[in-house]
């Protein structure tokens, strides 16, 4: 892959975290400098391209008229929403220390669940368990307790013909 491929993933992943950040609050452009641990031009390339996107928009602080801070945009809450929760299942299927997971694919939808498990020794039974779950897409919904300490369900939905 070339080094301008592994740019704009890297770009992708700091704005997913700015998007994060903003979401939770409106936040001043200082604040943003302080999480992400970045240079402020780079921080403002950021902020521009989102801005000019409109995922994101400035307003000016109600506790001091002075400041400004950084809000998503009304109309792309849904979409941010959407994507913060797309964030963070990554982040949490990244961070698996023993995962264990398992893909079925049903015509053009592929679930796939993946968890961590952390007793080796359970781990056979706890692959089967994953692989029952994970067969019929309706026992998705009818688990009463999640399988090991979190689990993550991912479904994607191709067009015919298509991986």
């Amino acid at each position: 892959m070339s080094v301008n491929h592994w740019k704009k993933l890297d770009a992708k992943k700091t704005r997913d975290k700015i998007k994060k950040l903003i979401a939770a609050k409106p936040t001043r452009f200082k604040e943003l400098l302080i999480e992400l641990d970045c240079s402020p031009t780079t921080l403002t390339g950021h902020l521009k391209a989102l801005k000019k996107d409109g995922i994101i928009r400035l307003v000016i602080d109600p506790e001091n008229n002075k400041n400004l801070l950084y809000e998503i945009a009304p109309e792309s809450k849904e979409r941010v929403n959407a994507e913060i929760d797309l964030y963070e299942a990554v982040q949490f299927i990244e961070n698996l220390n023993n995962p264990i997971y398992s893909i079925k694919k049903k015509g053009t939808t592929t679930v796939s669940l993946f968890t961590e498990w952390k007793d080796v020794k359970d781990r056979a039974k706890a692959q089967k368990q994953i692989d029952t779950i994970i067969s019929g897409l309706t026992a998705i919904f009818k688990v009463s307790r999640p399988v090991g300490d979190k689990f993550a369900i991912v479904v994607t939905k191709t067009k015919e013909g298509t991986t």
